[in-house]
């Protein structure tokens, strides 16, 4: 009994680890199909929208390229035209005040040539009799530069001559006679003769070819005093010379010219003011000219700022564009990854169940054999504790034997007893045999005893030889009885 409870214990023992390792195969299992419905459920990755967003950000990256080029290529082209802006304001401004200089210039000598032709009394006087607005014949000559003094020196007052178309007016201004010294040109044409101080004056109407003709006849033009004083001697009655200076030379007299206050310098500021006319349109011109560069470049310059402008909204959105694909592809791309670092993570856990799970059918049948092994003992126990239990048995009927002969001994002994009166003679000898009866008797409980204790200790092998002996020596005391 106490080997099969060891061997009942061994098995117990090796059902644990296959008790374990079953648990823990189920639970593999269940890992495994839980694997397998999670590798099901992340389905294989589609890269076909990663790739099209991928080719979209290139393209857009490209865009972004040629935008940033136009850009640098727009803002590049900006200071040159800011530097040829400033060059045309500048030269701009120096036009304008050019012409505000010349216009200055021209306006302070006409102020200065209206003062001569209308101040004084004989202003008054050309006002009076509504003669104010003639042109002075000052206005109406065109005299070569260099030559003014010259046309003054001889012409002098008569320079402001104006002229009066109506004659029989001539009596009502002579008795009303001006202040000063005043000339009225009287209609009628004449033709000048060319040459002398004439042909230094060009008129443009025919009206006063004839007055001029009359005031200038027989004046002839010399460059300089030394030119006049080589031809003095040759000059005929009532000719004479003058120079640039304004000096008059006769053949018998010099006048030296000095300017008078009132007419003089009006030719020259005249011929200044037609000059300055003329050079205020050029300059006029140039003005315009140069503004329209200016505002071509300044339209340039708009439409540069307008289109660099455009561009960096149009950079900014395509940053923005490219920022947003770019996040677009690392968020498909981290997802991407996600799946593949699952899958990854799926397989290389799959692959630990395997091995996990090859270890525990190792186990489970390590355990097994032990179990078998333990079993075939147990059963082999079994078989030899039926063995002894047979003969325990046998042992036990045999002991019931001798206690039913040992009753009949007893019951023998008492009808003894009762005839002992009939056995007297053999009294002794009963005594004998009952005392011998006893001692085998103590001997049998000995011996049942002793046959309890080895079947207790499962000791068959031994019993069997005592049984033996004991049913021998009882059918020795039976002879002996009988």
């Amino acid at each position: 009994r106490a080997e099969m409870a060891k061997v009942e214990q061994a098995v117990q023992v090796e059902q644990t680890p296959r008790s374990h390792a079953e648990r823990t195969l189920q639970s593999i299992a269940q890992r495994r199909d839980r694997m397998e419905q999670e590798r099901e459920s992340l389905a294989d990755p589609d890269t076909s929208e990663l790739d099209l967003k991928t080719e979209e950000l290139a393209e857009q990256q490209e865009r972004l390229i040629a935008l940033q080029d136009k850009l640098g290529a727009a803002q590049g082209e900006l200071p040159q035209l800011e530097a040829r802006r400033r060059e045309l304001l500048e030269e701009v401004q120096a036009a304008v005040k050019d012409v505000a200089d010349v216009r200055a210039r021209r306006a302070a000598l006409e102020q200065l040539q209206e003062r001569v032709q209308s101040g004084g009394k004989v202003g008054e006087w050309l006002r009076r009799h509504g003669l104010e607005s003639r042109t002075p014949l000052w206005k109406r000559l065109e005299v070569d530069a260099g030559w003014e003094d010259a046309v003054e020196a001889v012409l002098r007052e008569r320079l402001n001559a104006v002229s009066l178309e109506d004659p029989a007016a001539l009596a009502a201004l002579v008795d009303d006679k001006p202040a000063g010294k005043l000339t009225l040109l009287l209609s009628g044409a004449a033709e000048a003769p060319a040459g002398g101080l004439l042909g230094r004056i060009r008129c443009h109407e025919p009206a006063l070819a004839g007055v001029l003709a009359d005031w200038l006849h027989g004046i002839d033009c010399v460059d300089s005093m030394e030119a006049a004083l080589q031809r003095r001697a040759s000059l005929a009655p009532g000719q004479l010379l003058v120079t640039r200076e304004g000096h008059l030379l006769s053949r018998h007299s010099l006048t030296l010219f000095a300017p008078d206050s009132a007419e003089h310098g009006l030719l020259e500021r005249q011929r200044e003011i037609e000059a300055l006319a003329a050079a205020l349109d050029d300059k006029q011109l140039a003005v315009e000219t140069a503004q329209a560069r200016l505002a071509e470049v300044e339209e340039r310059i708009a439409a540069g700022q307008s289109d660099s402008q455009n561009l960096r909204r149009r950079t900014q959105e395509q940053q923005d564009r490219i920022h947003t694909l770019q996040m677009e592809v690392m968020r498909q791309n981290q997802i991407l990854e996600r799946i593949r670092e699952r899958h990854a993570q799926i397989e290389q856990a799959a692959a630990e169940l395997a091995a996990e799970e090859e270890v525990e059918q190792e186990r489970l049948f390590i355990a097994d054999e032990a179990i078998a092994q333990q079993r075939e003992n147990l059963d082999a126990l079994h078989a030899r504790f039926a063995g002894v239990r047979a003969r325990l048995e046998e042992a036990d009927r045999a002991l019931r034997e001798e206690r039913e002969a040992l009753a009949n001994v007893e019951r023998e002994h008492r009808e003894a007893q009762f005839s002992l009166r009939e056995a007297e003679g053999k009294l002794a000898e009963v005594a004998n045999n009952r005392v011998m009866s006893q001692r085998q008797l103590q001997r049998i409980a000995d011996d049942l005893a002793q046959c309890r204790q080895t079947r207790e200790n499962l000791q068959v092998e031994i019993l069997e030889p005592k049984l033996q002996e004991a049913l021998e020596q009882r059918v020795l005391r039976e002879q002996a009885l009988a």
